[in-house]
């Protein structure tokens, strides 16, 4: 983990504002209502929606229904609560909040002012003393009511009863709706109940406020607004003159005074004095020694207007503020001067326990110190502003913030009409007023992939440049290209190809240009051609993990939130009922394993090019329905994923170039190691780095060399060149089959050791690769051999690459020829199929492959082809039908197999069934769908993107572990799951469904044995195998989808695990040959 930083450091220095402010002054006080309220909820019951008439009791404010156990049980929740739907004629929930409260007399002629700051979800009346007062639509914008016409005076006190009825409703009808405002914090779960969850999650007060005081506008919300000139870090220690601007209201002019204090240390640094001001007024004040805030520098300052007479001041107003200027230089994000990459991640506002976001500063900084920790500078929150407590965690801990307007997509956007733009309009002006002094906030954003066009998105651009000149703002975050040039985009949010991986350092996998188009010899990498805004990649990964189900079902059982893990408990039951349940958590560990490799490659290749300037790591916490984050649901970590992601997931790390997935025996590794230097300062020319080659742990080579060159801010250059020969570890001949300690694990790391401001900064990176003993071309060992079934119909000359020189081709259990008769049809007892092929020589290759079949028809539906219908078995005394254009294809006899052999095919047929149930052992290299009788699915190497779908449903991978595995892979996958090096034969593979509904009759009860797993997304969860064995009859069947078939020559084999893998997996299948019974020689553990 990452060393503490200056910002921990001042977090533990900060005073309150209390210990180094001057009091709150006495004529302006403040009572909070928040706390407990009575609460009566109406909601109409409906024939589909059975529910309640009343449900009465006590609820806290701030908060929503649902949490606090109001609401009817869905499928998907404890307690939902039904919103409002005119399309639908539904009429929603109705709560009613009273409270009655005692406050002191307001002197001097103030007023008594009600007060909602924000989180008004979402529309509400409000009553005072049994007279209404106001009524207010929209939870980012805050309410207030001056409420002194009607309250009951008694003595020196006041009796207050505050009664607010709330809604949901979005007030839609078929002309559109008035409350537009939809995001990410607004939904109960993924999609359910569009609208979301209602209650009231603001503070409620009521404060006396003088005849002359500071304004702070509706609500009290907006604080005086501090600005600076442009900074950089050249500006350190250097006198800053800032300007804090604020606003008089009342009848008479006044003094006011603002003292600038340094919240660290709590010493008052700068003051500064005018008299007789009134309206909107203006004080400069210089800052002596200015101390700048940044992600590793968190400083901030308190500036305090007050009014009146300095020992009695009329009013008070305190704001936080940090000194630090964010500014785009061509395609490059600035900070302070210097460039920044945004190593950002996505916040999909999840908060099981509340619903509605939580209004407590620790509740946001316990998650954002794991941000921190895990190396995080940046979020991007999906179409939501959180309160004001997250903007100070954030200020407090160094985290930049895109709080992105609530315009989830087109679809709520579009359906705004006038009233609820305006309520767009309002509410964006609302938080920027409020929040604009806050260091952390990065830039202003609108809608989530969407761009809403010039004339509109204009008017969001003047709001802010009124209120926030300075800052950042984004149109869209997620559709735009880097060639946009508008006004109202300072950068791009790009969204890259979600559905491939990039490269694994100059290794192309499935697209090697994803994020970079051209790479010079020092593999800095750009784009061509070169955008014209800075360019960050949008939701980025999307990685998709399998859960630890049992544990995560308990969690939600015990923490008491109303929503349900509808999603999980599917999967749970399903493993349960399929004996799989056991073995979930070895799933979750390995499907994290690879979620961390496929982040680390992602993540890698994006730092290689040098126009990048930061990524949405989607997701840290797992949204409702996925399991794509670092953290899972109730934001506890993932055991195998927290601890690793450090390492290159910060503003400097290492990349390699140039380290492959495997090496043979003897090979040279040349790995180049490079810097992406996004720290503080250019890489100084005296910096030490530390190299190590490592052999399943042992170091066979390091070295510790100075950087012989320097790497500028904002840059990457090449600080070392490992190289070293690696050592002979033997060949596929004499390592023996049944040592579990053939392949070995390289390890190449990097780490800085001096001077200590680099090694404490820039983290230390490894990367694994798999050395293999060499392919010898070679002879079987003695007592069996290998017979390759020909022709291979899906592709591939089998006999060049069955990994023995002695290999034979078995007799083919395919003729060569069919005897064709035209123009006639044959009566049939029994039909295989009717099956679209282009012509009569393909309806002949059907029957030939079915062993049954002694005859097949071609229908000539038309020119391009048509239907062969398989018939088996031709009926006693049959008489040929005249059809014109059909065309009988009678196959000769098919010649047996013999009963002891090892078969290598890519296709099993009755034939090689019988062989096997006779004794022989056949080997499957599965490499398309409907080649045997098992049905497949086919697979990638990535982890499946978002929540995944039936065609895009990786997860991960599971190699077991136990002795026959072992024994098979020969020391192949150390971790239980498959690494980088499994790349090229799972890419692209097919797995066997073997859940029992796919599994063959006399397979049911007998099921296979999983050697290596395919990972199912939890939403389908089905048995998947990369790699089984099966004991049939005498004999045995093992079966791959894997893409280990190369075609070897006496020279070598290319990729060494397949050499390695086909090597070992023949070899399994002579040890059951040799073996005396038809046991499949496994420990004593449930078929899997």
């Amino acid at each position: 983990m990452p060393r503490m930083t200056l910002c921990d450091l001042l977090l533990l220095l900060v005073p309150t504002i209390s210990e180094s402010l001057s009091p709150v002054s006495p004529t302006r006080w403040s009572v909070s209502l928040d706390g407990e309220w009575t609460f009566d909820l109406h909601e109409p019951s409906y024939p589909s929606d059975p529910g309640f008439s009343n449900m009465s009791g006590t609820i806290k404010v701030p908060g929503s229904w649902e949490a606090q156990g109001f609401g009817n049980e869905t499928t998907q929740m404890r307690w939902q609560v039904l919103t409002g739907d005119r399309v639908k004629g539904r009429k929603g929930a109705v709560g009613t909040y009273s409270k009655s409260v005692s406050i002191p007399a307001c002197s001097n002629g103030g007023s008594y002012v009600l007060m909602v700051d924000q989180g008004i979800h979402r529309h509400a009346i409000f009553e005072v003393n049994g007279v209404m007062m106001g009524e207010h639509r929209g939870y980012l914008t805050p309410f207030e009511a001056d409420i002194s016409s009607v309250v009951k005076r008694s003595g020196s006190g006041t009796a207050v009863e505050v009664k607010i009825a709330l809604d949901g409703d979005r007030l839609c009808d078929n002309q559109g709706c008035s409350d537009a405002l939809m995001g990410s914090q607004d939904d109960d779960t993924d999609g359910t109940n569009l609208g979301g969850w209602a209650g009231l999650n603001g503070h409620v007060s009521i404060e006396c406020r003088p005849t002359t005081f500071i304004d702070g506008g509706v609500g009290n919300i907006v604080p005086p607004h501090v600005t600076h000139p442009p900074v950089t870090f050249a500006s350190e220690g250097q006198p800053l003159e800032v300007s804090v601007a604020f606003s008089i209201g009342g009848g008479t002019p006044t003094n006011a005074r603002v003292r600038i204090v340094e919240n660290s240390s709590g010493n008052l640094v700068a003051t500064a004095d005018a008299s007789q001001v009134l309206g909107n007024a203006t004080l400069n004040v210089t800052i002596p020694s200015v101390k700048l805030w940044s992600p590793e520098r968190c400083w901030l300052y308190s500036a305090e207007v007050s009014i009146g007479p300095q020992d009695a001041p009329l009013d008070l107003a305190v704001t936080r503020f940090g000194v630090r200027t964010i500014t785009v230089a061509d395609t490059r994000l600035m900070l302070n001067g210097r460039r920044v990459f945004l190593v950002g991640y996505g916040d999909d506002a999840i908060y099981p326990a509340t619903v509605s976001p939580p209004r407590e500063k620790d509740a946001y900084a316990k998650r954002l110190n794991i941000a921190r920790a895990l190396g995080f500078n940046f979020v991007r929150h999906h179409s939501h502003v959180l309160p004001p407590e997250y903007f100070e965690a954030a200020d407090e801990l160094g985290v930049m913030i895109s709080p992105e307007l609530a315009c989830v997509y087109h679809a709520y956007f579009n359906e705004a009409n006038a009233a609820a733009m305006g309520l767009y309009h309002k509410s964006w002006a609302s938080y920027i007023a409020a929040l604009r002094n806050h260091p952390s906030i990065f830039d202003w954003p609108l809608c989530n992939e969407m761009y809403m066009g010039a004339p509109k998105a204009e008017v969001f651009y003047g709001i802010k440049e009124r209120l926030d000149p300075t800052r950042l703002m984004i149109d869209q975050d997620g559709d735009c290209k880097g060639s946009d040039n508008r006004t109202t985009n300072s950068f791009c949010s790009h969204q890259f190809d979600i559905t491939k991986l990039g490269a694994w350092g100059s290794i192309p996998l499935n697209a090697p240009n994803k994020y970079h188009d051209v790479c010079d010899a020092t593999h800095r990498c750009k784009f061509s051609p070169s955008p014209i805004v800075p360019v960050i990649s949008h939701e980025t990964g999307n990685y998709n993990t399998y859960p630890r189900l049992k544990s995560l079902i308990d969690k939600f059982a015990s923490s008491g939130t109303t929503i349900k893990p509808y999603w999980l408990q599917g999967a749970f039951d399903k493993l349960q009922g399929s004996g799989l349940l056991a073995e979930s958590e070895a799933w979750a560990t390995a499907s994290e394993q690879l979620y961390v490799l496929c982040w680390k490659i992602d993540v890698e290749d994006q730092r290689r090019n040098i126009e990048m300037s930061g990524y949405e790591w989607w997701l840290l916490q797992d949204y409702w329905t996925g399991n794509n984050g670092i953290v899972d649901t109730f934001f506890d970590p993932k055991p195998g994923v927290l601890p690793y992601i450090a390492q290159f997931n910060a503003p400097s790390i290492f990349i390699q170039d140039g380290l492959k997935f495997s090496y043979a025996s003897k090979e040279n590794l040349i790995v180049d190691i490079s810097l992406s230097n996004f720290g503080s300062g250019d890489l100084p020319k005296n910096a030490q780095l530390k190299w190590s080659v490592q052999i399943d742990g042992e170091i066979i080579k390091e070295s510790t060399v100075p950087v012989n060159r320097s790497v500028c801010q904002g840059d990457l250059g090449i600080v070392a060149t490992v190289s070293t020969p690696l050592p002979d570890i033997g060949t596929t001949v004499s390592i023996p089959f049944g040592f579990t300690n053939g392949p070995k694990r390289i390890t190449v790391s990097a780490e800085f050791t001096a001077p200590s401001s680099v090694a404490a900064t820039v983290p230390r990176n490894s990367w694994n690769a798999t050395l293999f003993p060499s392919w010898v071309d070679s002879p079987t060992p003695a007592g069996w051999t290998v017979s390759v079934v020909a022709p291979n119909p899906h592709g591939g000359n089998l006999l060049k690459g069955c990994g023995f020189n002695n290999c034979q081709t078995a007799p083919s259990p395919v003729p060569d020829q069919c005897e064709f008769v035209d123009n006639i049809d044959l009566p049939f007892e029994k039909s295989g199929a009717d099956i679209p092929v282009e012509g009569p020589d393909e309806c002949c290759m059907m029957c030939k492959l079915d062993t049954a079949c002694t005859v097949a028809v071609f229908e000539n539906a038309s020119s391009t082809g048509g239907v062969c219908h398989i018939q088996t078995t031709l009926m006693t005394n049959s008489h040929r039908i005249r059809k014109p254009g059909w065309m009988a294809a009678f196959a000769p006899d098919k010649p047996k197999l013999s009963p002891r052999s090892v078969y290598l095919t890519t296709y099993i047929d009755d034939k090689l069934m019988e062989a096997a149930q006779a004794g022989s052992v056949v080997l499957l290299l599965q490499n398309a769908s409907g080649a045997s009788l098992l049905k497949t699915v086919s697979t990638r190497y990535k982890q499946a993107w978002w929540l995944g779908s039936d065609t895009d449903n990786n997860a991960g991978t599971l190699v077991y572990k136990d002795a026959v595995t072992r024994t098979i892979l020969g020391g192949m996958a150390q971790d239980g799951y498959a690494d980088q090096t499994w790349f090229r034969m799972i890419e692209g593979a097919q797995t066997f469904l073997l859940d029992r509904e796919f599994l063959p009759l006399d397979w049911v009860h007998s099921p296979p044995t999983v050697l290596m797993r395919a990972i199912d997304i939890v939403g389908l969860s089905r048995s998947k195998a990369l790699l089984f064995h099966q004991a049939v009859g005498k004999g045995h069947i093992i079966a791959t989808g894997l893409n280990c078939f190369q075609e070897c020559s006496s020279a070598g084999c290319e990729f060494p695990e397949k050499a390695w893998l086909m090597d070992r997996l023949l070899r399994y299948g002579g040890s059951l040959l040799d073996a005396s019974t038809a046991a499949d020689g496994h420990e004593d553990v449930a078929p899997r």
